[in-house]
């Protein structure tokens, strides 16, 4: 058997100013880098080590902070997983955590559902797989909504809103605020996750279904008009 060697680790941070570029390293490191990923601001990397996830300040190398991930959830970091440049979220078997990039305290966000990181919209971000949907505060790192079935949803920008269409519900998520509002729908067979069959207007929803299309008040969830085919 090989002697075991301590491994060293090597970054070369290079931003859009060369002047600015930082080159250091980690010696002595007894364990496997498997993934690596950068903060968006650039201030911090993350590294899964062996069985941990370690934070280290790129602009000298000092290590931040280590938390244990186990051996299964090393391989799973990725630069996906950053919300802003407060926290980072990590899908576990049927849990979800998060880290404080600050100081990297645990945050033990959701149980009990397999999602992954979608994406990031204002203040909410969208963890999803097959029909489950997970939404997270991204100031609090909490979870604020789920969903089990969840047939389409589509994202308003102008208005940092999102809808999202499950049998017989339509909830309205106001991603700034990270809150949920549900209504109760009459359409049953929404076509799926076809998004040009989806519309949204200042204040409305409009769900093509097989019955016709369907519109809504997004404030308070009623029922404005149903057109048949």
């Amino acid at each position: 058997m090989k002697p075991h060697r301590p491994l060293t680790l090597l970054l070369f941070f290079i931003t859009t100013m060369p002047a600015f570029a930082q080159v250091w390293s980690v010696k002595d490191l007894k364990d496997e880098v498997k993934r690596v990923a950068i903060s968006p601001d650039s201030t911090v990397m993350l590294a899964s080590v062996g069985s941990d996830v370690v934070a280290w300040r790129t602009a000298d190398g000092k290590e931040l902070w280590r938390a244990p991930i186990g051996a299964d959830g090393a391989p799973r970091l990725g630069k996906r997983g950053f919300v802003g440049t407060n926290g980072y979220v990590l899908s576990l078997d049927e849990k979800v955590l998060a880290f404080t990039l600050a100081d990297g305290k645990v945050h033990e966000v959701a149980k009990d559902i397999i999602v992954g990181f979608d994406t990031l919209f204002a203040n909410t971000a969208v963890m999803n797989y097959k029909e489950q949907m997970l939404l997270i505060d991204t100031k609090t790192l909490k979870e604020f909504f789920r969903k089990a079935e969840v047939q389409s949803f589509r994202y308003d920008s102008a208005a940092h809103t999102m809808y999202v269409v499950s049998p017989h519900e339509l909830t309205v998520i106001n991603t700034e605020t990270s809150t949920a509002t549900s209504y109760k729908i009459e359409p049953e067979e929404i076509y799926g996750r076809a998004r040009d069959k989806y519309f949204t207007f200042p204040g409305m929803v409009t769900l093509a279904t097989d019955a016709g299309f369907y519109t809504y008040d997004a404030a308070t969830g009623r029922k404005l008009s149903h057109v048949a085919h």
